[in-house]
C-alpha cells in the first residue's frame, strides 16, 4: 500500500470524519488523532499544565502533519523526522551511488543509525542538516546531568547519583529502583509525573548514606 497514495487518501477520508473508518493502520491513526484533538479542545489547558514545558496541541499538530504527508504519499517530506523514512532515503541514496553495495552493508547502516552509544550515522545526518532537532547541544548536555523536575526521573537521578557515589550495586528501569548490595532495598515509581519521595524511596536513599 506504500506505493499507492490514492489508497492512503481514501483511508484518510474515511477515517477523518466518514462513517466507514476502514481497517488500515493509517485509518486507525487518523481516528485516534481526531479523538485526541477533540479531547484537547476541552482539556488542552489542563493537559499542558500537567506536562510543564510540553504543548500537547503542538505534539498532536505534528502527529496530524505526519499522517497527512503519509496519506499524500509525500514520504520524502518526513525524512528529517521519521526514522524509517530517514533510513530509506539514506539507503536508497547509497544504493544509487553504489549499485554493488551489499545487503550486509545496508543492514549494518540500518543498525548503526540506532546505536546511540557508538553509532555515527544519525549524528552525521544531523551535522549535515538532514534531521530536525528539537534541542541544541547545550540543552542536551544539561539534560544528561539534570533530569526534568516534577517527574520520577528526578528521583531516579538522585538514586543513581547516590548509588554511584557510595559504590553500591544497583539496578533501575522506568519504574523500579533496586539496591542489591550492601543491603537490598527497592522502590517502585508508578507515576511518571510525581517527584514526591515515597517511604520506600527514602528508605532506599538512607541505605546509601
Amino acid at each position: 500500500q506504500l506505493a499507492d497514495p490514492a489508497a492512503f487518501r481514501r483511508d484518510a477520508a474515511r477515517a477523518d470524519g466518514g462513517a466507514d473508518y476502514g481497517v488500515s493502520a493509517l485509518a486507525l491513526q487518523y481516528r485516534y488523532c481526531r479523538v485526541v484533538e477533540r479531547w484537547l479542545e476541552t482539556h488542552g489547558d489542563a493537559v499542558d499544565r500537567s506536562l510543564g514545558r510540553t504543548c500537547a496541541r503542538t505534539v498532536v499538530g505534528q502527529w496530524r502533519e505526519i499522517l497527512d504527508a503519509v496519506a499524500a504519499g509525500a514520504f520524502d517530506a518526513l525524512a528529517d523526522r521519521v526514522d524509517w523514512v530517514a533510513k530509506r532515503r539514506l539507503l536508497e541514496a547509497l544504493a544509487a551511488r553504489r549499485p554493488d553495495v551489499s545487503q550486509a552493508r545496508l543492514a549494518q547502516i540500518d543498525l548503526d543509525y540506532h546505536d546511540i552509544a557508538n553509532g555515527g550515522t544519525y549524528d552525521a545526518l544531523v551535522s549535515h542538516g538532514a534531521m530536525r532537532t528539537l534541542l541544541d547541544d547545550e540543552a542536551v548536555q544539561q539534560a544528561v546531568l539534570e533530569p526534568p523536575a516534577g517527574t520520577r526521573a528526578a528521583l531516579r537521578g538522585r538514586f543513581v547519583h547516590a548509588a554511584q557515589a557510595a559504590g553500591a550495586h544497583y539496578a533501575c528501569d522506568w519504574t523500579r529502583l533496586t539496591l542489591t548490595a550492601p543491603v537490598r532495598r527497592e522502590s517502585v515509581l508508578l507515576d511518571p509525573f510525581d517527584d514526591s519521595p515515597t517511604a520506600d524511596f527514602r528508605s532506599l536513599m538512607e541505605a546509601l548514606q
